[in-house]
């Protein structure tokens, strides 16, 4: 015996051994060092240098792995090593040319011994030995005691590699790093049928051993190529009852890959589960007599099915089969048929079962086959009346269109491209889009901007550019559905009209009548009692509300609408304002857009519409009592709860709409019927305790103080009261008495209060500030020119510059602090 031979005959024996018929209550292994040993001679075969050694040391491994020789505890560990070791030696076979293939199997007629034959030996073993270590996985999954390991030394507990979740993600992990790739590529051009067996039955029984990582797995299995690989190795090894055992390996892995995939869809679901079962049947019947190449699907698809005695069994039966495999390997991206020839091919189905008097597709196959002609529809011909009338009919014959939905925005396109499907389908399809969010989506939409929306939301700005019909469904989302789809719905209306300039058509122009309709209903039931019915629109208020504040702030005073639609812009500006008086004080919600839009109207609206607008919104009474409730309430004393005094927000918002009136009033000497009451006092004193407020509440404050001071503190539309910390005791001195209701003490406080506001990093804050600060200094001049020059010439003036100057940063370029130079020299020599 050479060197070589005396470790194969050694491994042939110990074979030999493990292999004889052994009682179930005997063990050749009773303790776990015996097994030791024994795994320890095997692992040093499979380390040879010798190929064929290491074969016989793979066929001892597979004897040593049955259940029958396993020690208590199971010695996972010890498997775990022998995988390893036999998957470690594939790096070891040669990367076989097509051309080097050819010239093996001629040499194997001549030399049995070739290199070839003995790399091909070894890997057939190997994968018998993968085989049997899946089984024993299996085998020990099933038995608690197994499973658990009761037997294990208490040292050893704590070690995870000799456990059997170990073993069975190291087989999943050599098997998909190692074993699919090496396979795939020793079969590519000479496929080994008992070779392509065991591997089949191999990735079979990974879907039993590691379930929680089978989603992940089956779908990286179905986008590498693994529905067309068994396909195409069924119809060359297996046609004409050839390679039974393939067959039924290749069978068994389709399987359990398409169960897993469509488990996917919707695992929670009854529907879903039932399908699942459905499917099974199915491919039980009529995968294994599948043996035909895949360009002879179509002419299959295309068959006649004529009589058909079982609806598990059959033509029709083999026919849904190859539609659901397409669905799913194109739903992968794998193509098993040309697009334009699935979708025909589909087509034609429809036609056939329509044909059939009484029969309709199942549900899982009409689910199928919508996703196949929604994806493949781009490649295709566009469809006529029959062909839509047959596909409305088949989508008609289920009951429940969800149960049919398939995630993909082909689906969103194809439904909404033909108007017959859209009336049907498209609010449905649209709905089921915006509910049914991936995860990942979600978290995108969670951590995206304004200025990009997730991509679930352009999938739906595409299809609106395409279909303006959308937009319209989207608005009666927001109008008439519950809170959580009327505010997805709303945030994809805000996103499209954020980025309308991005697209041809005129959205707003197009929304702004509906809008009008909504709105015209929703003041209609908030002038009826309000009863369960009305629920759902009542709370629709905020976001119609909404949806008009981001419509007006994006819609530029330049646009083409203001000329075209004037007569709609006035009326949307009637009905807010109706509707924003006669809203509880309470409704933060809902008066604080509304309040928005009326200020967007009057700031951004040309100069030959705000003549009506002001005029409007200064005779409605009820909008006059709801502004000053929102003054008369922050007015209240510190004492009084949070809830009396209104957000800041609001009131924040309530001022700008308020400069605005004063701005609009004098420009076009409007009729004022109510003047506000507002208290100089308090407009002062609060800009005193910036840092206690939000950012945007002392620049409405400031805004509101520049407007009364270029008015002279003096218009019809609000009231000003004053106070002693103004302008002193009465009777008033010349100097209070010039610059009355301001009075020496609020031009002395106010202008401090300014000062203090310009060393401020606020961007707005610093531009409103020298703004009031402009507005006073010219208030002053008018009123009384000697206070304006005392002003202009207080130290702090100077002592503000220097500091703005010599603060090391771009203060001293900023656009503020020029504008303050050229305030305090303008000034300082008038």
């Amino acid at each position: 015996l050479t060197n070589m031979e005396v470790p194969k005959q050694g491994l042939l024996l110990l074979t030999e051994i493990l292999e004889r018929w052994q009682p179930p209550s005997e063990r050749l292994f009773p303790s776990a060092s015996g097994f030791e040993a024994v795994s320890e001679a095997v692992l040093g075969g499979v380390s040879s240098s010798c190929l064929r050694v290491t074969t016989h040391a793979a066929s001892a491994a597979s004897a040593l792995f049955r259940l029958n020789h396993q020690s208590r505890p199971v010695q996972y560990g010890k498997i775990v090593a022998l995988i390893e070791a036999i998957t470690n030696k594939f790096s070891a076979l040669p990367q076989h040319s097509a051309a080097a293939h050819r010239s093996s199997r001629s040499l194997k007629r001549f030399n049995p011994s070739s290199e070839a034959s003995t790399c091909e030996g070894f890997l057939l073993q190997s994968m018998i030995c993968f085989q049997a270590a899946c089984r024993l996985a299996e085998e020990c999954l099933s038995e608690p005691v197994l499973k658990e390991n009761t037997f294990t030394a208490p040292s050893k507990h704590g070690h995870a590699e000799d456990s059997l979740e170990f073993l069975c993600q190291c087989l999943l992990c050599c098997c998909d790093s190692v074993w699919m790739p090496t396979v795939i590529r020793m079969c590519e051009h000479a496929p080994n049928a008992q070779i392509l067996q065991y591997f089949y039955s191999v990735l079979s029984s990974q879907f039993t051993l590691c379930p929680s990582l089978m989603p992940a797995f089956a779908n990286k299995l179905a986008s590498s190529g693994f529905f067309r690989l068994p396909l195409e190795h069924k119809s060359l090894l297996c046609a004409g009852n050839r390679h039974p055992y393939l067959n039924m390996s290749c069978c068994g892995f389709l399987q359990k890959l398409i169960k897993c995939l469509l488990y996917q869809s919707d695992p929670d679901s009854d529907s879903c589960q039932h399908d699942v079962e459905e499917v099974e049947n199915l491919l039980l019947y009529n995968l294994p007599a599948l043996c035909c190449r895949l360009s002879d699907w179509p002419s299959l698809l295309r068959e006649a099915p004529g009589l058909q005695l079982c609806d598990y069994k059959g033509l029709r039966a083999t026919q849904y089969c190859l539609v659901i495999m397409l669905q799913l390997a194109l739903q992968q991206g794998d193509r098993l048929l040309p697009e334009q020839t699935a979708f025909s091919s589909v087509m034609w189905l429809l036609h056939s079962v329509e044909a059939q008097a009484g029969s309709a597709l199942p549900r899982f196959v009409l689910r199928s086959a919508l996703y196949l002609l929604a994806v493949t529809q781009d490649k295709s011909p566009t469809l006529d009346a029959a062909p839509l009338n047959c596909i409305s009919k088949a989508l008609s014959s289920c009951q429940s269109f969800p149960s049919l939905y398939i995630r993909h925005p082909a689906l969103l396109h194809f439904i909404w491209r033909y108007p017959g499907l859209a009336e049907k389908y498209g609010p449905l399809v649209l709905e089921l889009w915006l509910t049914k969010r991936e995860s990942h989506a979600d978290e995108e939409h969670r951590t995206g901007t304004e200025q990009e929306p997730d991509t679930e939301t352009m999938e739906l700005l595409t299809l609106t550019e395409d279909h303006p019909a959308v937009m319209l469904t989207l608005l009666d989302m927001v109008c008439s559905r519950e809170a959580s789809l009327a505010g997805r719905a709303l945030a994809v209306l805000e996103a499209l009209i954020c980025r309308q300039r991005d697209y041809d058509a005129d959205l707003c122009a197009n929304l702004r009548p509906a809008l009008l309709q909504a709105l015209k209903m929703l003041s209609v039931n908030m002038g009826q009692e309000l009863g369960q019915g009305h629920t759902a629109q009542v709370n629709s208020l905020p976001l119609v509300l909404k949806l008009l504040c981001a419509m007006q702030a994006s819609d530029p005073p330049s646009s083409s609408s203001y000329s075209k639609m004037d007569g709609v812009h006035f009326k949307l500006l009637y009905h807010v304002s109706n509707i924003a008086g006669r809203l509880k004080p309470t409704d933060t919600g809902s008066l604080l857009p509304a309040l928005s839009y009326l200020y967007c109207c009057l700031s951004l609206s040309p100069a030959h519409c705000t003549d009506r607008a002001v005029t409007v919104l200064l005779s409605n009474s009820g909008l006059t009592d709801q502004l000053q409730a929102v003054f008369s309430s922050s007015s209240c004393p510190s004492s009084s709860p949070p809830s009396a005094c209104p957000p800041s927000a609001l009131l924040c918002c309530s001022h700008l709409l308020l400069s605005s009136l004063i701005t609009l009033q004098r420009v076009h000497s409007a009729q004022v019927h109510t003047a506000y009451p507002i208290s100089l006092t308090q407009c002062t004193h609060s800009l005193s305790f910036t840092a206690l407020m939000s950012s945007s509440l002392p620049i409405s404050y400031l805004n509101l103080l520049q407007v009364l001071l270029d008015a002279d503190l003096a218009s019809a539309v609000v009231r000003l009261s004053t106070g002693p910390g103004l302008v002193g005791s009465r009777p008033l001195g010349v100097e209070d008495g010039a610059l009355y209701p301001l009075g020496s003490r609020g031009t002395q406080c106010l202008s401090t209060v300014l000062s203090g506001l310009l060393l401020q990093k606020h961007e707005l804050l610093l531009r409103a500030s020298v703004n009031c600060l402009s507005s006073l200094l010219g208030f002053l001049q008018r009123r009384s020119p000697p206070t304006e020059k005392y002003v202009a010439n207080q130290p702090y003036s100077q002592f503000l510059v220097y500091f703005l100057l010599s603060s090391g940063d771009s203060s001293c370029l900023h656009p503020v602090t020029l504008r303050l130079i050229s305030l305090i020299v303008q000034y300082r020599s008038s």
